[in-house]
């Protein structure tokens, strides 16, 4: 099924849609067992997001691609095997400037796991990074968001067929058992959509291989000038966390601090 028909099911009145992916990296690429990861997403009005959809796949059937994979494109590999550097280039540009043209915000959270675990591992309560990350950008989308009367509805995309499909479905469902969540954040449906079908979830992809890169340079303890392309994205209204392990600390502190720590609180 096309994301353009999933809005259609998910917002039959109009509203907001978020598309979150997931990614583990190393130096190479993509892969299961890479110690950092990136959660990323932008916010799209339906409306927008309809535009998305028509405008990326123009551009990927003028360079007579299928679909667009970040990773791919800035390797050579993959599905830009036969492109040269300046024809990935070209395509990476005009794809970042039809997000641009339509998000409304995009969040992102990049956080090494070895950090993490190390971090919170007498704590079960956070749950896996990834759920870390996904709480930590649901409740700024909340925050960004000016949740008007006028808007009613609100979607959630995942990528399909990913790993953390089923935590991402666990997490969802039991956020949203609530009603007091259901109402805060106008929650309609959540869905999980091939990303091969889906420009809301390449759209994603581009965000979190950037913000990876980001996270993976300050980790590196080498600080090197950001990339235009992640600078140009980075002017969208947005939230940012590369979750250094300094920032891990800093945020267990707070949660200890505000009673949000149970495992704390009992002495455990």
């Amino acid at each position: 099924m096309t994301s353009e028909r999933m809005l259609d099911i998910c917002l039959p009145n109009g509203g907001f849609l978020l598309g979150f992916i997931e990614c583990y990296f190393d130096e190479s690429g993509t892969h299961s067992g890479a110690p950092a990861m990136a959660v990323a997403g932008f916010v799209f009005d339906k409306d927008a997001a309809k535009i998305l959809n028509i405008m990326w796949r123009e551009v990927l059937a003028d360079h007579k691609l299928p679909y667009f994979h970040m990773t791919d494109c800035a390797t050579r590999n993959g599905i830009f095997k036969d492109f040269d550097s300046a024809e990935c280039d070209l395509v990476a540009r005009k794809l970042i400037q039809i997000i641009k043209k339509t998000a409304t915000m995009s969040l992102s959270c990049a956080v090494n796991e070895d950090d993490y675990n190390e971090v919170f591992r007498d704590s079960p309560f956070y749950g896996s990074a990834y759920t870390f990350c996904i709480q930590r950008l649901l409740a700024e989308f909340q925050i960004g968001i000016p949740f008007s009367e006028a808007v009613t509805e609100c979607a959630f995309f995942f990528e399909a067929g990913h790993k953390s499909q089923g935590e991402s479905n666990n997490l969802i469902n039991k956020i949203f058992a609530d009603k007091e969540f259901v109402d805060e954040f106008k929650y309609t449906s959540h869905a999980f959509l091939l990303k091969t079908n889906s420009p809301e979830i390449q759209a994603a992809d581009i965000l979190a291989w950037l913000t990876y890169k980001d996270l993976k340079n300050q980790l590196e303890g080498m600080p090197r000038k950001r990339r235009k392309d992640y600078e140009s994205l980075q002017e969208i209204p947005n939230y940012t966390l590369l979750a250094t392990k300094q920032n891990l600390l800093n945020i267990r502190a707070e949660y200890i601090a505000q009673g949000l720590d149970k495992y704390h609180q009992n002495g455990k």
